[in-house]
């Protein structure tokens, strides 16, 4: 199985790839997702092929994996929050609800010129956030550079009731998904 190059500079998705020896190389995407445009599922599409395809020419034999991850809570999607107030506000709407983890994970072979990509989306549902555990989250934790203002494997883990889905999509890589399409694009 060849390895890839991973266009992200997010440590978890790195860590997972490593973990696995299944990374190359990380390399940042000369894209930035920060501006929180995403108005429908398919605004996460395009964001991971702007991401793919900021580096593609410079990695033409390889594998190159990007992926985007949202929350969405009823029609709303949940970037990064900018500061403090907004992470805030973020999980003050999460609070006892239910929300959807969508990632989209794309992967192109240089050699063959093919993408893969695939919706991963995963059902969760926080407890009441109590605004004592809510001021000490937002005064220890590190959520500025994660979707909903929150990882579930960090102290955000106290506020979840429940999942449904690909854990590992809540992380932020969906690794089964990511594997199934890696397959296929080497069997193509």
């Amino acid at each position: 199985m060849r390895k890839v190059i991973l266009a992200s500079t997010s440590p978890r998705r790195s860590f997972l790839l490593k973990k696995y020896r299944l990374l190359k190389r990380a390399v940042a995407p000369q894209y930035d997702d920060s501006i929180g445009n995403i108005k429908e599922n398919n605004d996460i599409k395009k964001e991971t092929y702007e991401k793919l395809n900021s580096i593609k020419n410079q990695y033409e034999d390889d594998i190159i994996v990007a992926c985007d991850t949202v929350v969405k809570l009823g029609k709303e999607f949940l970037g990064k929050p900018k500061s403090k107030s907004e992470a805030k506000e973020m999980l003050v709407k999460l609070s006892n609800r239910e929300h959807y983890v969508i990632s989209y994970i794309l992967l192109y072979d240089g050699k063959t010129k093919k993408y893969l990509g695939k919706f991963v989306k995963t059902k969760v549902l926080f407890g009441n956030i109590f605004k004592n555990d809510l001021k000490k989250y937002l005064d220890n934790a590190d959520y500025m550079d994660k979707a909903g203002a929150y990882a579930i494997q960090d102290e955000a883990a106290l506020f979840i009731k429940k999942i449904e889905g690909d854990y590992l999509n809540i992380v932020g890589f969906p690794l089964f998904t990511f594997y199934e399409l890696l397959r296929k694009l080497e069997e193509i």
